[in-house]
């Protein structure tokens, strides 16, 4: 399912992707995927802070470079 998601839906839901990632634990395909989301402009990755989904990204320092790409509010 997730090969399929990524040939249909890779530039309208990359965060829900990168999501799928972030279950796995695969870090470096969710950031992957959180900055194609953020490069799509994708309106679902705006409260990326709270999505307990992302729970485990939250300690690399690749999710605070990414919420300061988004100019999210700290």
């Amino acid at each position: 399912m997730l090969a399929q998601a990524k040939a249909e839906h890779a530039d309208s839901q990359a965060y829900e992707i990168a999501s799928s990632y972030a279950l796995r634990g695969d870090k470096n395909e969710a950031f992957k995927w959180l900055n194609r989301a953020s490069d799509n402009r994708e309106p679902s990755i705006i409260p990326i802070k709270q999505d307990p989904i992302l729970r485990n990204l939250r300690d690399d320092p690749r999710f605070d470079e990414l919420v300061r790409k988004l100019k999210l509010p700290e």
